[in-house]
């Protein structure tokens, strides 16, 4: 596996987790938004 493709592989992670930030029932579910958060982080 290539840095680039790892790199692939990060920034799709980081969209998926942005994307579970949107969501309105991650934001109602405290233990889950601060799980996802701290994965964003």
């Amino acid at each position: 596996m290539s840095i680039f493709d790892k790199l692939k592989e990060i920034e799709a992670r980081y969209t998926e987790l942005t994307d579970e930030l949107a969501k309105p029932e991650t934001f109602a579910d405290t233990q889950q938004y601060q799980k996802i958060a701290r994965a964003h982080s």
